[in-house]
Protein backbone atom coordinates (compact mmCIF):
# COMPACT_ATOMS: atom_id res chain seq x y z
CA UNK A 1 0.00 0.00 0.00
CA UNK A 2 1.13 3.51 -0.81
CA UNK A 3 0.52 6.33 1.65
CA UNK A 4 0.50 9.95 0.56
CA UNK A 5 0.55 12.90 2.94
CA UNK A 6 -0.02 16.60 2.44
CA UNK A 7 -0.55 19.80 4.41
CA UNK A 8 -3.73 21.76 3.73
CA UNK A 9 -2.60 24.82 5.74
CA UNK A 10 -0.30 26.22 3.08
CA UNK A 11 -2.45 25.33 0.10
CA UNK A 12 -5.58 26.78 1.70
CA UNK A 13 -3.79 29.91 2.92
CA UNK A 14 -2.83 30.87 -0.63
CA UNK A 15 -6.40 30.58 -1.93
CA UNK A 16 -7.62 34.08 -0.90
CA UNK A 17 -4.47 35.74 -2.33
CA UNK A 18 -3.74 33.45 -5.28
CA UNK A 19 -5.18 35.85 -7.87
CA UNK A 20 -2.95 38.66 -6.64
CA UNK A 21 0.08 36.36 -6.62
CA UNK A 22 -0.65 35.20 -10.18
CA UNK A 23 -1.40 38.60 -11.71
CA UNK A 24 1.43 40.52 -10.00
CA UNK A 25 5.14 40.28 -10.57
CA UNK A 26 7.96 40.73 -8.06
CA UNK A 27 5.80 41.39 -5.00
CA UNK A 28 7.54 42.01 -1.69
CA UNK A 29 5.85 39.73 0.85
CA UNK A 30 6.25 39.93 4.61
CA UNK A 31 5.50 36.67 6.44
CA UNK A 32 5.13 37.01 10.22
CA UNK A 33 5.75 33.82 12.18
CA UNK A 34 7.50 30.60 11.27
CA UNK A 35 5.57 28.00 13.24
CA UNK A 36 3.54 25.23 11.62
CA UNK A 37 1.30 27.55 9.58
CA UNK A 38 4.18 29.86 8.60
CA UNK A 39 6.30 26.97 7.34
CA UNK A 40 3.38 25.54 5.36
CA UNK A 41 2.59 28.91 3.75
CA UNK A 42 6.24 29.41 2.79
CA UNK A 43 6.46 25.89 1.34
CA UNK A 44 3.49 26.48 -0.98
CA UNK A 45 4.63 30.00 -1.90
CA UNK A 46 7.95 28.53 -3.03
CA UNK A 47 6.27 25.59 -4.74
CA UNK A 48 3.68 27.54 -6.72
CA UNK A 49 5.49 30.81 -7.36
CA UNK A 50 9.15 29.84 -7.22
CA UNK A 51 11.22 32.99 -7.81
CA UNK A 52 8.36 35.26 -8.88
CA UNK A 53 8.12 37.18 -5.57
CA UNK A 54 10.45 38.22 -2.75
CA UNK A 55 9.59 36.73 0.63
CA UNK A 56 10.77 38.22 3.93
CA UNK A 57 10.21 36.01 6.98
CA UNK A 58 10.07 37.53 10.47
CA UNK A 59 10.24 35.41 13.59
CA UNK A 60 11.02 35.82 17.30
CA UNK A 61 13.80 33.23 17.23
CA UNK A 62 16.48 32.78 14.51
CA UNK A 63 15.40 30.78 11.46
CA UNK A 64 17.55 28.17 9.81
CA UNK A 65 16.74 28.14 6.10
CA UNK A 66 18.52 25.35 4.25
CA UNK A 67 18.64 27.13 0.91
CA UNK A 68 20.23 30.38 2.12
CA UNK A 69 21.60 31.20 -1.34
CA UNK A 70 18.15 32.03 -2.71
CA UNK A 71 17.90 35.64 -3.86
CA UNK A 72 14.12 35.76 -3.27
CA UNK A 73 14.06 34.55 0.35
CA UNK A 74 15.18 36.47 3.44
CA UNK A 75 14.80 35.89 7.18
CA UNK A 76 14.94 38.42 10.02
CA UNK A 77 14.06 39.00 13.65
CA UNK A 78 10.72 40.66 14.43
CA UNK A 79 12.78 43.63 15.66
CA UNK A 80 13.81 44.30 12.04
CA UNK A 81 10.20 44.66 10.87
CA UNK A 82 10.24 48.46 11.12
CA UNK A 83 12.96 48.70 8.45
CA UNK A 84 11.19 46.54 5.88
CA UNK A 85 7.45 47.10 6.43
CA UNK A 86 7.25 50.29 4.28
CA UNK A 87 8.29 48.20 1.24
CA UNK A 88 5.73 45.38 1.58
CA UNK A 89 3.00 44.77 -0.99
CA UNK A 90 1.50 41.93 1.01
CA UNK A 91 1.72 41.23 4.74
CA UNK A 92 0.73 37.78 6.06
CA UNK A 93 0.25 37.23 9.78
CA UNK A 94 0.89 33.53 10.46
CA UNK A 95 1.31 34.01 14.22
CA UNK A 96 -1.40 33.37 16.82
CA UNK A 97 -1.21 36.96 18.09
CA UNK A 98 -4.69 38.46 17.90
CA UNK A 99 -6.50 35.14 18.34
CA UNK A 100 -9.51 34.99 20.68
CA UNK A 101 -7.16 34.28 23.61
CA UNK A 102 -5.16 37.48 22.89
CA UNK A 103 -7.91 39.43 21.17
CA UNK A 104 -6.70 42.94 22.05
CA UNK A 105 -3.10 42.34 21.01
CA UNK A 106 -1.63 42.97 17.56
CA UNK A 107 1.70 41.70 16.15
CA UNK A 108 2.33 45.16 14.64
CA UNK A 109 1.97 48.36 16.67
CA UNK A 110 -0.34 50.97 15.10
CA UNK A 111 2.53 53.49 14.80
CA UNK A 112 4.56 51.02 12.76
CA UNK A 113 1.57 49.98 10.64
CA UNK A 114 1.06 53.62 9.66
CA UNK A 115 4.39 53.47 7.80
CA UNK A 116 3.03 50.95 5.28
CA UNK A 117 2.31 52.07 1.74
CA UNK A 118 -1.40 52.57 1.06
CA UNK A 119 -1.52 49.72 -1.49
CA UNK A 120 -0.32 47.06 0.97
CA UNK A 121 -2.73 44.16 1.59
CA UNK A 122 -2.91 42.82 5.15
CA UNK A 123 -3.84 39.14 5.38
CA UNK A 124 -4.41 37.64 8.84
CA UNK A 125 -4.93 33.86 8.77
CA UNK A 126 -6.77 34.01 12.12
CA UNK A 127 -10.52 33.37 11.74
CA UNK A 128 -11.62 33.71 15.38
CA UNK A 129 -12.30 36.57 15.67
CA UNK A 130 -13.02 37.32 12.02
CA UNK A 131 -11.68 40.84 12.46
CA UNK A 132 -8.53 40.90 14.58
CA UNK A 133 -7.04 44.05 16.08
CA UNK A 134 -4.46 43.97 13.27
CA UNK A 135 -7.21 44.00 10.63
CA UNK A 136 -9.19 46.71 12.42
CA UNK A 137 -6.13 48.94 12.69
CA UNK A 138 -5.29 48.30 9.03
CA UNK A 139 -8.79 49.22 7.87
CA UNK A 140 -8.71 52.41 9.93
CA UNK A 141 -5.76 53.66 7.90
CA UNK A 142 -7.33 52.59 4.60
CA UNK A 143 -5.52 49.30 3.90
CA UNK A 144 -7.23 46.36 2.22
CA UNK A 145 -7.62 43.39 4.56
CA UNK A 146 -8.35 39.65 4.32
CA UNK A 147 -9.28 37.41 7.26
CA UNK A 148 -8.67 33.69 7.72
CA UNK A 149 -12.22 32.40 7.25
CA UNK A 150 -11.84 31.30 3.63
CA UNK A 151 -8.52 29.62 4.44
CA UNK A 152 -10.18 27.76 7.33
CA UNK A 153 -13.01 26.46 5.16
CA UNK A 154 -10.78 25.68 2.16
CA UNK A 155 -8.68 23.46 4.44
CA UNK A 156 -11.78 21.38 5.12
CA UNK A 157 -12.68 21.38 1.42
CA UNK A 158 -9.21 20.13 0.45
CA UNK A 159 -9.19 17.50 3.19
CA UNK A 160 -12.60 16.25 2.05
CA UNK A 161 -11.71 16.21 -1.65
CA UNK A 162 -8.41 14.39 -0.97
CA UNK A 163 -10.02 11.67 1.15
CA UNK A 164 -13.35 11.18 -0.63
CA UNK A 165 -14.36 10.27 -4.15
CA UNK A 166 -16.66 13.08 -5.21
CA UNK A 167 -17.87 14.64 -8.45
CA UNK A 168 -18.40 18.00 -6.73
CA UNK A 169 -16.04 20.83 -7.60
CA UNK A 170 -14.08 22.41 -4.74
CA UNK A 171 -16.12 25.62 -4.94
CA UNK A 172 -19.37 23.61 -4.60
CA UNK A 173 -18.04 21.85 -1.50
CA UNK A 174 -16.94 25.25 -0.17
CA UNK A 175 -20.47 26.69 -0.56
CA UNK A 176 -21.99 23.72 1.29
CA UNK A 177 -19.50 24.04 4.16
CA UNK A 178 -19.90 27.83 4.28
CA UNK A 179 -23.69 27.55 4.66
CA UNK A 180 -23.28 24.82 7.29
CA UNK A 181 -20.96 27.13 9.22
CA UNK A 182 -23.51 29.97 9.03
CA UNK A 183 -26.24 27.62 10.33
CA UNK A 184 -23.98 26.51 13.19
CA UNK A 185 -23.08 30.11 14.10
CA UNK A 186 -26.73 31.21 14.04
CA UNK A 187 -27.72 28.28 16.27
CA UNK A 188 -24.74 28.84 18.56
CA UNK A 189 -25.52 32.55 18.95
CA UNK A 190 -29.18 31.78 19.66
CA UNK A 191 -28.35 29.32 22.44
CA UNK A 192 -25.68 31.65 23.84
CA UNK A 193 -28.26 34.45 23.88
CA UNK A 194 -30.76 32.25 25.74
CA UNK A 195 -28.01 31.11 28.13
CA UNK A 196 -26.99 34.74 28.80
CA UNK A 197 -30.60 35.77 29.47
CA UNK A 198 -31.16 32.78 31.77
CA UNK A 199 -27.85 33.48 33.52
CA UNK A 200 -28.89 37.07 34.11
CA UNK A 201 -32.30 35.99 35.44
CA UNK A 202 -30.63 33.39 37.66
CA UNK A 203 -28.15 35.99 38.90
CA UNK A 204 -30.96 38.41 39.78
CA UNK A 205 -32.91 35.61 41.49
CA UNK A 206 -29.88 34.59 43.60
CA UNK A 207 -29.19 38.22 44.50
CA UNK A 208 -32.83 38.73 45.58
CA UNK A 209 -32.82 35.49 47.57
CA UNK A 210 -29.61 36.41 49.40
CA UNK A 211 -30.81 39.98 50.04
CA UNK A 212 -34.25 38.79 51.26
CA UNK A 213 -32.73 36.08 53.50
CA UNK A 214 -30.25 38.54 54.99
CA UNK A 215 -33.03 41.08 55.62
CA UNK A 216 -35.24 38.39 57.19
CA UNK A 217 -32.44 37.20 59.47
CA UNK A 218 -31.85 40.80 60.55
CA UNK A 219 -35.55 41.26 61.35
CA UNK A 220 -36.13 38.05 63.31
CA UNK A 221 -32.80 37.73 65.04
CA UNK A 222 -32.58 39.27 68.51
CA UNK A 223 -29.92 41.92 68.95
CA UNK A 224 -26.55 40.62 70.11
CA UNK A 225 -25.42 41.89 73.48
CA UNK A 226 -21.72 42.28 73.98
CA UNK A 227 -20.43 41.75 77.54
Amino acid sequence: NKFTGTNTDGEAALEPIRQQLIESQNLTIGLLGFGGAGKAILAFLLRDFKRKHKIHIFNRSPINIKDSKRSDLYSYSLNDLETFLPHFDLLINATSVGHVESIDITPIPTKLLAKAKNTMVVYDIIYDPLKTTLLKNSEEIGLRTINGLRMNLIQAVLAYSYTNQTVLAKEEIYKIMYHKRLQYETKHRFFWCIFSINSNILGIAIFRFVFFTKSLVTLVSPPIKYI
